[in-house]
């Protein structure tokens, strides 16, 4: 409010990068008041920064780690899913299977293996 510092001293230390680091303010009544400085229990901007980057990395190596596995799971599957594909057209399942499979016939469980896997498509 204008006027209301009129009986106030007030004192601004700047600091090394130019910003404001303490500052302290006295009344007509003897009252003094100063800023509270890094050595109290308030973090500094720096330790909140440093805190804030550190989280961040934690983040980033997190989302690298998942992006390994999701890639390692891919590459699992589509090597699983290739032995499938060879397993189903050298016909070696119908011959260790037989004809049929708990009463269903072979043929028709491969299809609809080959169909869940392959979504309908053709086998890779």
């Amino acid at each position: 409010m204008p006027g209301s510092t009129w009986d106030m001293s007030q004192a601004v230390a700047i600091g090394e990068d130019g910003n404001i680091c303490n500052a302290c303010s006295s009344s007509a009544g003897g009252e003094i008041t100063y800023s509270k400085s890094g050595s109290d229990d308030e973090e500094s901007w720096w330790d909140l920064r440093m805190a804030r980057h550190a989280e961040f990395m934690k983040l980033a190596v997190e989302k690298q780690i998942e992006r390994h596995i999701q890639a390692s799971q891919l590459a699992a599957s589509a090597a699983a899913k290739s032995q499938l594909a060879s397993m189903l057209t050298g016909g070696n399942l119908r011959e260790i299977f037989g004809s049929e499979i708990a009463g269903i016939p072979t043929e028709t469980v491969l299809a609809i293996t080959q169909s869940q896997v392959w979504g309908g498509g053709a086998i890779l």
